[in-house]
């Protein structure tokens, strides 16, 4: 049973820390060498070939020394089929080699199956060192995404993919555990036999089950009926975008924000279910987001960008006034993510504002509780210190016991937690895990007026993002809101009314093209070259210039594709099915294409036969790996990570291994130049400045001071690019130093620009149609 299984591991991996902590591999661990106690708990025995490694503090030198006498390096020694791959090529191992073992072990007890185990010895460790073990989905269907990760992760062929300490894997383990301790029961579905008896008692089960279902579902002795499909009309259908609906109490009027006709400026609005013209609530210059209406109806708090990183905390009269400001909190540095991240929370009774924020720069952010009268700020979460996000989008139960919020540790990693308040609003324990999902963050999560249901967004960009239920009362799994497609988010429900309303993207965009007609780097004017009813971006010129990749939602969900250099012949590539697949990168041979994919949960590089096959995961880091890009001699690909809580630019071997650390002050979107002898980097996400530096090694250096950081494509005579403002593509030469424009661009652009080998042709993305609507659905049950 899953939670057994869940209890054993994390007992053995207790042990396993035990003898790590004072410098001891076991280098043996299997089933037979461990047992259970009468009273079922876990002893890791047989330490016969263990060795200490790392002098743990108060050991003496004898007891060093005899254990350091057990065996040599570069001895095969332990059962083989137990045995990580750096140990069966006799290579020092560390503790590491102890969680790869731990891995079979952990797998044979959800599966029953052992991972590697082939008919003969040779054969299995074959397996071990070149074969990847079949997902656990192949014996048994309930098995959490976390946990299926964490299994991957131990399993790991490369010893600086898998978790670098047992702790950090106990970590998980634990948090599994509580989780399904605190809902209902699961047991493990293992194969097995069924006799034909077996199978009529099932059948007759089957019939007995149908015909009770069918009873509960006509009307039988419950409430519960089949969810039908919901009918959203737009409830604004304005210029521009418009954002994060709020009800008011009797759940007649909405609150949003608007950026206007003339798309200059968002502001705060309310409007009357129904027709009728919007009420301007603010005109201040600044950006104002994220109203929410007070339970008495009477004031709206909202968000205000006041710059320095800052947001200032405002309320408003419901029906227009003087605002007041209750405090200002810090934003995150990425004002493109506000939208996501910021919504605030009233209590039940009005005294308090929840908001996310972070005590000082260096911590991650927290939830707090603001009282509206007299201004104080008390924290009540705290995330792990490496979270990049840390606790965002909180939402109080309608009895103001529980509180609903967002955990983040990356742009595309977080799951949905829930914490216990008392009449006083102190937390009581710790939150508690809801999700285990694979969908991208969830994000502006909201409760149903009865309390049962929680309403959320997940997804890995706006348009991904989608709707989705979750039992409030245990980790039962998310359901898609029926009949309610992709490109929604900040779901509000109303408090009376039964109505549902939502942010829905109205969004296109395409590939372009330019022509570089003369040696002056005069350019033709853009013309559309990819492109589909559905979005199309990221595109990049194979090394030979005969073929294009790029990301298309043509198949309904983002994929890798490849066309010819026309724009012809266009062939999916990848068929993940659901996760944010995007960013591709050739090989310089032109046979491979490395790319990100959010499958595990959080943003992983993934490499590729560019003629198709089986993608293989490159990084395995719980960290957010993403935007890579091959090395010239084709040793290395660089990629962007948070792994040391900011983005840094790291690079890995590109047939697997330890990941390397390359930038230290900052880095993202990294390439390296034709000849390889320089790296150019972006130095942050946005407008930014492009940097560069020796790959032999040096200092770095500044080349330009405005850039947006996926906007650049290094050639042979210059960098190309487009400048912060995003009206033009412009052209630094290596030869001359100067820059100048070479094409106007009107419309927005999407990331990621590309030039063909021959420094002719250029392709970018371009958002053809971009805008924002509220919809609304009635009857919302």
């Amino acid at each position: 049973p899953l939670k057994e299984a869940l209890q054993k591991s994390a007992e053995i991996a207790e042990a396993l820390e035990k003898a790590h902590q004072r410098g001891i591999i076991h280098r043996d661990l299997k089933p037979s060498n461990i047992m259970l106690t009468p009273e079922g708990h876990v002893k890791v025995m047989d330490f016969g070939l263990a060795k200490q490694v790392v002098p743990a503090e108060g050991i003496g030198s004898q007891e060093q020394t005899i254990s350091a006498s057990l065996t040599k390096t570069g001895a095969t020694l332990g059962t083989l089929a137990y045995m990580s791959p750096e140990q069966l090529r006799g290579e020092v191992v560390d503790t590491r080699s102890d969680i790869f073992s731990f891995g079979i072990v952990l797998y044979e007890m959800l599966t029953g199956v052992h991972p590697f185990k082939k008919d003969l010895p040779m054969q299995t460790g074959n397996a071990i060192l070149s074969e990847a073990p079949p997902p656990l989905s192949q014996y048994t269907d309930n098995i959490p995404i976390l946990l299926q990760h964490t299994v991957r992760k131990t399993l790991a062929k490369s010893a600086g993919e898998r978790y670098p300490h047992i702790e950090d894997l106990l970590v998980d383990l634990r948090s599994l555990k509580r989780q399904l301790e605190s809902g209902p029961s699961r047991q493990a579905a293992y194969p097995r036999r069924t006799s034909r008896a077996g199978w009529y008692v099932a059948g007759a089960i089957l019939v007995v089950v149908l015909i009770v279902g069918a009873w509960f579902g006509l009307g039988g002795p419950t409430t519960r009926t089949l969810e039908a499909p919901l009918t959203p009309v737009p409830l604004t259908a304005y210029q521009g975008s418009e954002f994060s609906p709020s009800f008011s109490p009797d759940g007649n009027e909405v609150a949003f924000s608007w950026n206007g006709e003339d798309e200059s400026n968002f502001d705060i609005y309310r409007k009357l279910i129904g027709p009728g013209a919007p009420l301007r609530l603010t005109s201040h210059p600044a950006t104002d987001y994220w109203p929410t209406w007070s339970p008495d109806g009477h004031y709206i708090a909202f968000l205000r960008d006041i710059g320095a990183g800052k947001a200032g905390i405002f309320l408003i009269p419901s029906l227009g006034g003087v605002e007041r400001q209750l405090a200002d909190k810090d934003i995150r540095e990425w004002f493109a993510d506000m939208w996501r991240f910021d919504r605030l929370a009233w209590s039940p009774d009005g005294k308090w504002l929840v908001v996310s924020d972070r005590a000082a720069a260096e911590h991650a952010f927290s939830l707090f509780l603001l009282s509206v009268a007299t201004r104080e700020k008390r924290r009540i979460t705290f995330p792990p210190e490496i979270s990049v996000f840390g606790d965002h989008g909180a939402s109080f139960s309608p009895d103001g016991r529980s509180l609903v919020f967002v955990r983040s540790s990356g742009g595309h990693v977080g799951d949905l937690y829930s914490l216990a308040l008392s009449e006083q609003l102190t937390p009581q324990g710790e939150p508690t895990r809801l999700t285990f999902e694979n969908r991208g963050t969830p994000l502006d999560p909201i409760w149903t007026p009865d309390g049962r249901e929680i309403i959320l967004a997940s997804g890995n960009v706006w348009s991904d993002m989608r709707l989705w239920r979750l039992a409030a009362s245990g980790p039962v799994g998310l359901r898609p809101l029926a009949s309610i497609g992709a490109g929604t988010a900040h779901p509000a429900v109303s408090k009376q009314g039964l109505r549902l309303a939502y942010s829905q993207l109205a969004s296109n965009s395409n590939i372009w093209r330019i022509e570089i007609s003369s040696s002056e780097g005069e350019a033709t004017s853009p013309v559309r070259f990819i492109s589909s009813t559905r979005r199309d971006y990221g595109a990049r010129w194979s090394p030979e210039g005969r073929r294009i990749a790029f990301t298309s939602e043509r198949s309904g969900s983002p994929e890798i594709w490849v066309c010819d250099s026309n724009g012809s012949n266009p062939v999916q590539l990848t068929s993940f099915g659901g996760p944010q697949v995007d960013w591709p990168g050739w090989s310089p041979d032109g046979k491979l294409l490395a790319f990100n994919c959010s499958a595990p949960g959080q943003r992983d590089i993934y490499v590729v036969n560019a003629n198709g096959g089986a993608p293989q995961p490159i990084t395995t880091d719980p960290a957010d790996d993403s935007m890579p890009s091959w090395s010239r001699d084709g040793k290395w690909i660089y990629f962007q990570s948070n792994r040391t809580g900011q983005p840094q630019v790291w690079k890995i071997p590109a047939n697997g291994g330890e990941a390397v650390q390359v930038t230290k002050d900052g880095g993202t979107s990294a390439f390296e130049s034709p000849d390889g002898e320089f790296l150019y980097y972006a130095k942050e996400r946005g407008t930014t400045s492009l940097w560069k530096f020796a790959v032999e090694g040096g200092e770095e250096h500044r080349v330009l001071d405005s850039v947006s950081y996926t906007h650049f494509a290094v050639a042979g005579g210059g960098i190309y690019f487009i400048p912060g403002d995003g009206r033009s593509i412009q052209f630094l030469s290596f030869i001359t130093g100067e820059t100048k424009p070479i094409v106007s661009i009107e419309e927005p652009v999407g990331f990621q620009l590309s030039v063909s080998p021959d420094e002719k042709w250029i392709l970018y993305t371009q958002q053809d149609q971009t805008g924002t609507d509220l919809m609304l659905v009635e009857n919302f049950r």
